[in-house]
């Protein structure tokens, strides 16, 4: 049975230099005033009551830590599979719930729509989401950096997550409970599973959000505006990743035309508005997070 389209997430890499000094909201709303809402009035139309399309400004911080498994052969990205753990708190300790994230994530709509990925851990949660982002070529095999268009552009993945909760013990960490907690995984892959094998993690990151800031862009959807900081371990110091995104919820799984236009419109135009702030040395947030030797096709 083929999963309906949940929401629309637009994605843009930015320099994470022009973002030295502490991450605050303070920061983060000076960045969304004089950065992001120019964009918005200069080339959205204002709302029915003549009020600017962009709304609210960022009042919620997250502190997470977040990190990357596979197998020692890579066999999970090599599937276009992504497992991810994120504490809520680096504070937290491992006898709490971690919230593991499988994902699969690809161009083709009707393979990921098509794919079956329940979760037997607490709480699973299961969303069908179309990733937006520039459109990029590799320089060269396994190269980092990519190479842009010359005009604004855009290209689409689907991603398929299944998110659960677990106390993920160090023990616990294998291919034997990665196949209990999701049972067609094995299934999907398209080289053997290992039988109990050890999984191995990429750097540890801490991960800071910002989000409370929106976009309206008409007939009941809006765009919520993240600002996603990663800082790669062991030593945390540097500011390592930056991103901007934006959100959109569909409702009955869909979207109107001028909602979506607004939106391809405004992803358009922060890529050269912003220019001065994006960066094409990496083609995602995590490309640069996976085991060692693993990539993403």
């Amino acid at each position: 049975m083929r999963r309906e389209l949940d929401a629309r997430e637009y994605k843009l890499l930015l320099d994470p230099t022009k973002f030295d000094g502490s991450l605050s909201l303070t920061a983060a709303n000076d960045f969304w005033y004089r950065q992001i809402c120019p964009v918005v009035d200069a080339h959205l139309d204002r709302r029915k009551d003549g009020g600017s399309r962009a709304c609210d400004e960022f009042n919620r911080l997250e502190n997470r830590l977040v990190r990357f498994w596979d197998t020692p052969n890579c066999t999970l990205s090599l599937s276009e599979f992504v497992l991810r753990s994120r504490e809520p708190d680096p504070s937290a300790t491992p006898a709490e719930p971690v919230q593991l994230t499988l994902k699969l994530r690809m161009e083709d709509y009707f393979v990921v729509s098509q794919t079956q990925l329940p979760g037997t851990g607490r709480k699973p949660q299961t969303e069908l989401e179309e990733d937006i982002a520039p459109l990029e070529v590799a320089t060269a095999a396994r190269a980092s950096g990519v190479v842009l268009p010359l005009k604004p552009s855009v290209r689409s993945r689907y991603s398929l997550s299944t998110k659960v909760s677990y106390a993920w013990h160090p023990e616990r960490r294998t291919t034997g409970h990665l196949g209990m907690l999701f049972p067609t995984l094995a299934n999907l892959l398209r080289a053997p599973l290992p039988q109990d094998a050890p999984l191995i993690g990429g750097p540890k990151i801490r991960e800071c959000l910002m989000k409370g800031a929106k976009i309206r862009l008409g007939d009941g959807i809006a765009g919520e505006i993240t600002l996603t900081f990663w800082r790669f371990g062991p030593s945390f110091l540097t500011l390592d990743v930056a991103e901007v995104s934006f959100k959109c919820d569909l409702i009955d799984h869909a979207m109107s035309r001028e909602a979506a236009d607004r939106a391809l419109r405004f992803f358009l135009a922060i890529q050269t508005d912003l220019a001065g702030f994006v960066t094409n040395a990496h083609s995602s947030k995590t490309a640069q997070a996976l085991p060692a030797g693993c990539t993403l096709g």
